[in-house]
């Protein structure tokens, strides 16, 4: 999935680089990408994945209102105090999936919307 990774995020690069969202990245804890590394599509990585650092982060931030989690696959369930938090300050998940890793199960739960994407030609 590393491959891929770089071409997911290409998707936000026009709205992040006119200002209308803040990109972060996550694996098992959650930073900023800097507008240098998104428009190189350089991903870090800690190693694993887990959602629960990214809804803390939603929920520890006043004004958010809704997010978007675009992942290669596999975000594991989250937390039910998590998925609590996230439902009582109404935050809007939307969750964008790859078509070679579409793991919908872990996040259905708590998503507005689930979007798959079309797989990738590997010609």
């Amino acid at each position: 999935m590393a491959a891929l990774l770089p071409r997911l995020v290409g998707l936000l690069r026009p709205h992040a680089l006119a200002g209308r969202a803040k990109v972060f990245q996550f694996s098992t804890t959650v930073w900023p990408l800097p507008a240098a590394q998104l428009r190189r599509g350089e991903i870090r990585t800690t190693g694993g994945t887990a959602i629960d650092p990214v809804l803390q982060h939603a929920v520890d931030a006043p004004r958010v209102r809704r997010i978007l989690v675009l992942t290669d696959g596999v975000t594991g369930d989250p937390h039910r105090r998590l998925a609590k938090k996230v439902r009582a300050r109404r935050i809007k998940v939307h969750v964008v999936l790859p078509a070679e890793s579409a793991h919908r199960r872990h996040l259905e739960g708590i998503a507005a919307s689930v979007t798959v994407l079309p797989g990738v030609d590997r010609d």
